[in-house]
């Protein structure tokens, strides 16, 4: 199994309405792209339940060729170039278990 994470940190200029529409249109990609085992993302908050400027995902894939297919896919390039046009920076890893 394979774990995809990303955190995205969002320049000042992004407003909550373009984080919101952003996390849902990372959600709609579970059902959108085939063989994605599971997929969350969402706002990052703090204890007291304030908003951070950031978003962290979470998605898991069966199989290397599962996890290709989905990075290859045109409604993820999509959503990549939104993450590219209101972040500030992205880290990511793929953790192989």
């Amino acid at each position: 199994m394979i774990s995809h994470l990303a955190i995205v940190e969002f320049s000042e200029e992004c407003n909550p309405e373009q984080i919101d529409d952003l996390v849902a249109r990372i959600r709609a990609l579970r059902t959108t792209i085939p063989n994605v085992r599971s997929l969350e993302a969402g706002v990052a908050s703090t204890p007291d339940g304030g908003r951070l400027h950031r978003l962290a995902l979470v998605a898991t894939f069966d199989s290397v060729e599962d996890l290709t297919t989905y990075s290859s896919h045109p409604k993820h390039l999509e959503v990549s170039a939104l993450v590219k046009e209101l972040g500030q920076s992205v880290s990511g890893a793929d953790i192989f278990t």
